[in-house]
């Protein structure tokens, strides 16, 4: 049963996490193309959903 609560405690803590990340395109509303790169960098060191 121990198993179980950390494993639920581990879910509810990954899907906070998921959930307070900024959507990659926030930084970007006017859509400039020299921030592609920055989008593409967050997007990839997992910074953004």
């Amino acid at each position: 049963m121990g198993d179980a609560r950390l494993s639920e405690q581990g879910r509810l803590a990954q899907s906070v996490t998921r959930a307070a990340k900024a959507g990659c395109l926030a930084s970007n509303e006017h859509g400039s193309l020299l921030s592609i790169f920055r989008i593409a960098y967050d997007a990839v060191t997992d910074r953004c959903k």
